[in-house]
C-alpha cells in the first residue's frame, strides 16, 4: 500500500481555502436542517467555512483531533450560536442558492448522521473527478468510461469479456485500488496526523 502523508497543517492558505470550500454541502445541509431558509443557510455556510479557513482557526485544528471535519463542525456551531459573525462573512465563491438547493432535498427532521454522510460523498466525488482527470490527461478517457461502472463492489453492469469493449478483472481490481488510494489521499488533505487519517477513514467509510 502506498504511504499517504497527512497534509493539513502544511497546506498554503490558498490550498487550505480551496479544500475547505469543497465541503460547503454538509455545512449548508446542517444549516437547512436547523430550519434556516436558503439565503440565511448560505450565509451561515460562508461564515463557518471562512472561519475554518482563517489562519487562526486553522492553527486550532489540533483542538479538534487534527481533523478539518471536526473543526468545521465546531465553527458552524459557533456561527449558529453567534449570529453577528454572519454579518461580515464573504460570499461563497461558485455556490448560488439555486445550486445549493438543487444539490439535495433538505429536511428539518433530525438526522445526526447527515453531515458525515454528505462529507463522505464529497470525498468520494472528488476522488472520482481526480481519477477521471488523470485518465483524460493520459489519453485514456474511453477506458475510464468503460471501467467506471465497475468501481462499486457489487456493480450491476454486466462484465464484458469479449469483443472490442472487453473488460478484464485485473483492470477492474487495479482501478478499485487506485480509487481507494485516491479516497485516502483526499482524506489526508483534511487531517494533520496518521492517527487522525486512520480514524477519519474508519468513521467515514468503516473498517477496510
Amino acid at each position: 500500500m502506498t504511504t499517504t502523508t497527512p497534509v493539513l497543517g502544511r497546506s498554503t492558505p490558498a490550498t487550505l481555502s480551496e479544500v475547505v470550500r469543497r465541503f460547503w454541502w454538509p455545512v449548508y445541509g446542517e444549516a437547512r436542517a436547523l430550519g434556516h431558509p436558503p439565503a440565511k443557510a448560505l450565509q451561515i455556510t460562508a461564515a463557518a467555512l471562512g472561519r475554518a479557513a482563517d489562519a487562526a482557526s486553522f492553527l486550532r485544528a489540533d483542538g479538534h483531533d487534527g481533523r478539518l471535519r471536526l473543526l468545521i463542525r465546531g465553527e458552524l456551531a459557533t456561527v449558529i450560536e453567534k449570529p453577528n459573525l454572519i454579518d461580515h462573512a464573504p460570499l461563497l465563491p461558485g455556490v448560488s442558492i439555486e445550486a445549493a438547493e438543487a444539490r439535495d432535498e433538505y429536511t428539518t427532521a433530525p438526522d445526526p448522521g447527515a453531515f458525515d454522510r454528505r462529507w463522505a460523498i464529497v470525498v468520494q466525488e472528488q476522488a472520482l473527478r481526480t481519477l477521471q482527470q488523470i485518465f483524460s490527461e493520459e489519453g485514456r478517457e474511453a477506458i475510464w468510461n468503460q471501467l467506471k461502472p465497475y468501481l462499486a463492489r457489487r456493480a450491476s453492469a454486466p462484465l464484458a469479456t469479449t469483443g472490442p469493449e472487453s473488460v478484464d478483472l485485473a483492470s477492474i481490481d487495479q482501478l478499485r485500488e487506485r480509487y481507494r488510494q485516491e479516497v485516502r489521499r483526499q482524506v489526508a488533505e483534511t487531517v494533520t496526523t496518521p492517527l487522525a487519517l486512520d480514524s477519519e477513514l474508519n468513521e467515514l467509510f468503516g473498517p477496510t
